[in-house]
């Protein structure tokens, strides 16, 4: 109920900042790309349109994506691996579906290429694992207005009336959960956001299960609830169904620890609470990969 009632004491001052957003990023793409902007306007001069933003932006964002994929694909050209390659790549392109429209923006794939271990990152990949850019400092508000916008494009997933569900005892130490250690780290556009770029396990459920909080190291919340977008929003099955994942960091004086399930009854992902030591057949961790030696 306490997620609730933030989430809608936000809604203003959240579609005020979009409104600015879009403005600023309409202004850049225009800056960038000034002779397809010309050619844009022309064409809906011509057509009689009143207000050609809309258009420009939908004509301008295609073209746009188009040279991130090809920038991305050369930043990390020396990724000797093709399926690692592949996979970082596609990683990046699910991280931008998520953010769409959300005013958030991912830091360009050259500035992550140049803080890991490209030889590492090689070496460490497998299938079974994700590479997970997660942003760190987005707050609750932000997360919840992630997962709205994933219920709108997914609605067979997730549930819009409450499409992320929050115990009190994470909402009132939320901070504490985004602020775990994940290095490397990359400076994002929005004030004190923080991007990590690790590789998490991407089984349905953790490999390592029937443990308690203290059998670690375990995935921080924002590469937990950013992977589950990636997957939703993608089109992909969600993780967690039938288990749970232990979250980096403890609570209420270290004795408790935040846990990530996706509830198929709600159409919703969790985020509840336990004793550390609580343990069972269906909780486990997903310990992350550093990408650094």
């Amino acid at each position: 109920m306490r997620a609730t009632n933030l989430r809608r004491s936000g809604d203003a001052a959240w579609k005020a900042r979009d409104m600015s957003d879009q403005q600023h990023t309409t202004e850049l793409l225009r800056n960038l790309f000034p002779d397809l902007a010309q050619q844009l306007d022309r064409a809906l001069e011509h057509s009689g349109a009143v207000d050609g933003t809309a258009g420009f932006e939908a004509s301008l964002g295609d073209a746009v994506g188009v040279f991130q994929q090809r920038h991305a694909a050369l930043a990390w050209h020396d990724v000797a691996d093709e399926a690692a390659r592949g996979a970082v790549l596609a990683s990046f392109e699910a991280v931008r579906g998520v953010l769409r429209d959300s005013g958030f923006a991912l830091p360009a794939p050259e500035s992550f290429a140049s803080i890991v271990d490209l030889d590492l990152f090689a070496e460490r990949y497998n299938p079974g694992l994700a590479v997970v850019p997660a942003p760190h400092g987005l707050g609750l508000a932000g997360w919840q207005r992630l997962f709205e916008l994933a219920a709108a494009r997914q609605p067979h997933r997730l549930d819009a009336r409450e499409p992320l569900i929050v115990a009190s005892e994470a909402v009132r130490e939320f901070g504490v959960l985004e602020s775990q250690r994940a290095e490397p780290a990359v400076t994002g556009s929005a004030a004190g956001v923080r991007w990590s770029l690790r590789l998490v396990p991407a089984g349905p459920a953790p490999a390592l299960l029937g443990l308690n909080y203290e059998h670690g190291p375990h995935v921080t919340m924002p590469e937990m609830l950013m992977l589950q977008l990636m997957r939703i929003t993608s089109g992909e099955e969600p993780l967690d169904q039938a288990s749970f994942t232990w979250i980096a960091g403890g609570l209420s004086g270290g004795k408790l620890a935040a846990r990530h399930v996706y509830d198929a009854a709600d159409l919703a992902v969790r985020v509840s609470c336990r004793e550390i030591g609580n343990q069972g057949p269906h909780l486990g961790a997903r310990a992350p990969i550093e990408l650094v030696g």
